[in-house]
C-alpha cells in the first residue's frame, strides 16, 4: 500500500453510527479537505438510516463486512462499542484498510497482542498501513503545548501527576448503554483517558499500588481511584467517576521545579503554570466559551486527531499514538481489573439448559426434564420440595409469578419419582402464602395434582444470626431429598439485586413473615442461604419474564425459554447474559464468584440447547425512568 499524495481523496468508512459518530467524529471528516466519508455501517437500521441522510453518505452497510469487501475505501474509523473492537480491527486489518479506532483496541492483553501481531504481520506486505488507536485527548491543544514545555524542562523532571476525569452520563446522551453493562464500569471507560494522557507525559506505568472503587445503587462500578508508579519512578494519582455534576478532566503535573494544571475538557486552551510564587496563564489562542464548544460536541481535540490521522495516510507525520500504546493501556487497564479480584476456582464445570417454550408448556417441561433425567439429575426421593415464586396474589401478563403450567407439568413429571412431594412458601408482606397461592391460581393446580402445599411460615425453624439479622430457615429444608428452585426471571429494584431469579427466590423459603426488615441486610442473607440451604434443581420461568421496575411493577418481556441448572450463581450469571446485563456488574453475583459458589463468566459455563446469542435480547434495567413507568402502566392498564 503507497501512501495518498496530497491530491489524492482518502475514501473513508465508518462503523457505528452511534452519538460518538454523529456528533463528533463524522462532523470533523466533514470539514477535513481531501477526506470523502464513502460508505457507513451499523447492526441498526435506524442508525444507519439516520446517519446516512444527515450526513449525505451514499453507502450503508447494515453488516461491516460486508462494507469492507464491496465498498471502494481505503481507510475506516471504528466507533462501535469496546467488545467489537478487537473483531474489527482484525477484519479492516485482513482488508488492508488503514484503522483508526477508538479505545480500547481490545478488551484484553491477549486479544491486544494478536492485534498487533496481525498489523506487523500486514505492515510487512502492505507497507505504509496504518492502525492508530483513538485516543484523542492526547491532541487537545494545552495538552501538546504543556508536553513541549515539559520536554524543555520549563517544570524540572517530572516526579508526580495527578489526574481525575469525571462525567456524567447523560451528557454522552449515547444511543447504548454499553458503559454501565461493562464488568469495570467507568474504570472501562473513564479511567483509560487518564491512563494514556499519563503514560504520554511520564512513560508506561510499571506497577499499579493501590485500587479503590465504589458501586453506585444499581452494582456498576462508579467509581475509582487508582495509583501507579511508571518505569521513570514517576508516582501517578489517577481517579474516575460517573457524576450528575458537569465533566470535567483535569491533569496536575509536578516537576523538581514547578508545576503545570490543565483541564482537558473546560479549558482545552489554558495552560496554568507555577513556578514558586510566581504563577503564569497562558491562553493558546481561544479564551471564552471553551467549555461550551465541548457541550455541543465541538471538542478540539477529535477534528485535530482525525486531521492528524489523514496526514499520516499521505505520509506526512508519524502515529502520535502507536499500536504498542494502544497495548499499553490495555495492559494497565487489565491490570486494574485484576484487583477487583477473582472467585476460587469452581470444583467442577457447570452445565446450564436453555429450553425453548413458546408453544405448548407441558411439551417444553417434558422435554426440558428428559434432557435434565438423561443426565442424571432427577433422582428416586423420599421427600421432594418444590418452591415456585408466589410473590404476589397477582399474575398480571403471566409475568409476576412462576406460571402455574410450569408447575403443573413440572409436578406430574417429577411426582412418579418421590414417595413424597410438596409444593412449599412462606409469608410476606403480600399477605399469607395460602391467600397468595389461592387467588393467583397456583393453589388449584397442586389440588388437581393432589400434591401437598406447605406453609414456611407456620412450621418448625432454626434461628440464625447473619449480619445482625434474625434469619428462620425451616427444619423441613435440611429434612428434605431433593429440593427444585422454580423462580421468575425478573428484574429487581432492590439495591445491589439488579435481578430476581434463583438465588432471590430462595428469600422465600425463610419462615419470617416480615421479610421487608432484612432487606438492609438482603446481600448477606441471600449469600447465607443460597450457601447453606441446598438446591438440587433450578428451573426458571422464562415463558414470560419481567423487565423495568421488578419484581412487581416491571412490564412484560416475551422471552418463551425455560432455563435450567444446579447452581444459582451460575443458573442467574447465564440468565443476566441473555437480558443483556453483565453478571459482573451485579453485586449479589459478584460476592458469590468472590466466596467460591459459582462461576458468572458464561464463557466458562457449559451452556445446551439453545444458543445463547440467539436468546439473548436487553431488559430495562430497574430504573424509574419515564419509559420504564409508561411500560409498567401500559402492562396493567393496557393503555
Amino acid at each position: 500500500m503507497k501512501f495518498l499524495n496530497g491530491s489524492e481523496r482518502i475514501n473513508a468508512g465508518l462503523i457505528g453510527c452511534g452519538k460518538l459518530a454523529t456528533s463528533v467524529h463524522l462532523p470533523a471528516m466533514m470539514e477535513i479537505e481531501g477526506l470523502k466519508v464513502k460508505a457507513l455501517s451499523d447492526v441498526n437500521e435506524k442508525n444507519l438510516t439516520d446517519a446516512k441522510r444527515k450526513f449525505k453518505v451514499e453507502y450503508g452497510y447494515l453488516d461491516y463486512k460486508v462494507m469492507l469487501k464491496e465498498a471502494d475505501i481505503d481507510s475506516v474509523w471504528i466507533c462501535t462499542p469496546p467488545e467489537t473492537h478487537e473483531k474489527i480491527v482484525l477484519d479492516c486489518l485482513k482488508h488492508g484498510k488503514h484503522v483508526l479506532c477508538e479505545k480500547p483496541i481490545s478488551q484484553s492483553l491477549q486479544g491486544a497482542l494478536e492485534v498487533k501481531r496481525l498489523f506487523e504481520e500486514s505492515s510487512r506486505k502492505l507497507r505504509n498501513l496504518i492502525l492508530m488507536p483513538a485516543h484523542n485527548f492526547i491532541f487537545t491543544p494545552n495538552l501538546q503545548y504543556s508536553m513541549n514545555l515539559i520536554l524543555e524542562g520549563e517544570i524540572g523532571n517530572v516526579k508526580y501527576i495527578r489526574s481525575t476525569s469525571t462525567s456524567n452520563l447523560t451528557f454522552y446522551g449515547a444511543k447504548t448503554d454499553f458503559r454501565v453493562r461493562a464488568r469495570g464500569g467507568v474504570i472501562e471507560d473513564q479511567l483509560p483517558h487518564t491512563i494514556y494522557v499519563c503514560q504520554s507525559i511520564a512513560g508506561n506505568i510499571e506497577r499499579i499500588l493501590s485500587v479503590k472503587t465504589s458501586r453506585s445503587q444499581h452494582a456498576y462500578i462508579n467509581s475509582v481511584h487508582t495509583v501507579a508508579l511508571t518505569r521513570r519512578g514517576v508516582r501517578l494519582e489517577m481517579s474516575a467517576e460517573w457524576t450528575r455534576f458537569m465533566p470535567k478532566f483535569k491533569v496536575e503535573v509536578f516537576g523538581t521545579s514547578g508545576m503545570i494544571e490543565l483541564d482537558l475538557l473546560k479549558s482545552p486552551y489554558k495552560v496554568k503554570i507555577s513556578r514558586g510564587d510566581e504563577v503564569e496563564t497562558i491562553n493558546l489562542g481561544k479564551k471564552t466559551l471553551q467549555f461550551l464548544d465541548t457541550l455541543r460536541n465541538r471538542h478540539p481535540s477529535y477534528l485535530i486527531e482525525d486531521e492528524h490521522f489523514c496526514r499520516c495516510i499521505r505520509g506526512l507525520e508519524e502515529p502520535r499514538v502507536s499500536v504498542d500504546d494502544g497495548v499499553a493501556l490495555v495492559k494497565v487497564v487489565e491490570e486494574i481489573m485484576s484487583f477487583l479480584g477473582g472467585g476460587k476456582t469452581p470444583i467442577k464445570k457447570e452445565t446450564v439448559i436453555l429450553q425453548p417454550a413458546r408453544g405448548k408448556v407441558n411439551e417444553a417441561v417434558e422435554a426440558l426434564l428428559k434432557t435434565i433425567e438423561l443426565r442424571g439429575i432427577l433422582k428416586k426421593s423420599s421427600l421432594t420440595l418444590i418452591k415456585p415464586n408466589i410473590c404476589y396474589p397477582k399474575n398480571p401478563k403471566k409475568m409476576v409469578i412462576t406460571d402455574p403450567e410450569l408447575l403443573k407439568g413440572v409436578i406430574e413429571f417429577v411426582k412418579p419419582k418421590t414417595d413424597r412431594l410438596i409444593v412449599v412458601e412462606s409469608d410476606n408482606n403480600s399477605g399469607r402464602a395460602e391467600v397468595r397461592a389461592e387467588k393467583s391460581g397456583v393453589m388449584e393446580v397442586i389440588e388437581d395434582c393432589g400434591v401437598e402445599f406447605l406453609n414456611l411460615s407456620d412450621v418448625e425453624s432454626e434461628e440464625i444470626k447473619v449480619s445482625g439479622c434474625r434469619i428462620l430457615i425451616p427444619k423441613i429444608l435440611r429434612e428434605a431429598d431433593f429440593v427444585i428452585n422454580m423462580p421468575k426471571l425478573k428484574t429487581c429494584s432492590v439495591e445491589g439485586i439488579t435481578i430476581t431469579i434463583a438465588m432471590k427466590n430462595m428469600f422465600g423459603i425463610l419462615s419470617n413473615r416480615k421479610k421487608s426488615r432484612l432487606h438492609k441486610k438482603l446481600l448477606d442473607v441471600l449469600l447465607y442461604i443460597n450457601r447453606n440451604v441446598k438446591q438440587d434443581l433450578i428451573i426458571v420461568d422464562g415463558i414470560v419474564a419481567m423487565e423495568g421496575l421488578g419484581p412487581i411493577w416491571g412490564s412484560p418481556v416475551n422471552l418463551g425459554l425455560l432455563i435450567a441448572g444446579t447452581n444459582p450463581v451460575s443458573v442467574d450469571s447465564v440468565c443476566s447474559y441473555i437480558m443483556g446485563i453483565n453478571p459482573y456488574s451485579i453485586e449479589l453475583l459478584w460476592k458469590a464468584y468472590k466466596e467460591g459458589m459459582g462461576e458468572i463468566n458464561v464463557e466458562n459455563i457449559e451452556v445446551i440447547g439453545s444458543k445463547l446469542e440467539d436468546v439473548k435480547t436487553r431488559f430495562e434495567l430497574p430504573s424509574i425512568t419515564p419509559r420504564n413507568l409508561f411500560k409498567a402502566l401500559k402492562a396493567r392498564f393496557a393503555l
